[in-house]
């Protein structure tokens, strides 16, 4: 996962902290306007809420992080003394989530992203099977759309994912072993059963890749 990409992450944490701080009285004595402007400037300030963070602590499943009160004063326009300094460390739960090459960092109640690469090929393999049942073999069919063969018949596999795995896929919940690129490695078997003995079997690795 790029180093970016974690930032964005990890700014997304700090500012969902800092709104609930905000109102458990992050700033001492706010009147609800000063409440209001205070969670305004947490949520157009990307680039402060990066250089607010003093240290970030990274353990099993948890990241620890501790802002800079000096820094956090100057983002919400606060007066330093005015910090409690009891919302300044906090904690997030996370988990790892592999799509294809990339990881994920997701904290607790974000939403999981659909893996729209793979709904695609779903689509497409959906097309193609529709058109080898019409009439059309596999070599008509690689031929017009400029693919191989054996292009064409991996596919044509991914029509073949059970209901409950393509609903899975649908709200982003299959398991991490399943992406396009590991679909394309490997014989997706018809029976639904093997399909999910099989897809448990790549996901009880870390980061299944191959």
């Amino acid at each position: 996962m790029p180093a970016r990409a974690h930032e964005v992450r990890i700014i997304a944490a700090v500012r969902k902290h800092l709104r609930t701080a905000t109102l458990r009285g992050l700033a001492i004595d706010a009147d609800p306007r000063r409440v209001s402007d205070i969670l305004a400037s947490i949520d157009h300030s990307d680039a402060d809420l990066l250089g607010v963070i003093n240290r970030v602590a990274i353990g099993r499943g948890t990241l620890e992080v501790t802002l800079d009160p000096v820094r956090l004063a100057t983002a919400i326009s606060t007066p330093a003394k005015h910090i409690d300094p009891d919302h300044l460390t906090f904690r997030a739960a996370f988990t790892l989530r592999r799509r294809g090459v990339e990881t994920r960092l997701m904290f607790e109640g974000d939403a999981i992203p659909r893996d729209e690469t793979l709904s695609r090929n779903i689509a497409k393999g959906h097309a193609f099977l529709d058109l080898i049942t019409s009439g059309r073999s596999v070599q008509q069919i690689a031929g017009e759309r400029k693919m191989s063969v054996r292009h064409v018949q991996q596919t044509v596999e991914f029509a073949f994912l059970s209901p409950e795995m393509m609903l899975q896929i649908t709200v982003g919940g299959q398991p991490v072993s399943l992406s396009t690129a590991w679909c394309l490695r490997h014989q997706i078997p018809v029976d639904w059963t093997e399909q999910a003995m099989l897809f448990t079997a790549a996901g009880s690795a870390p980061f299944p890749n191959s």
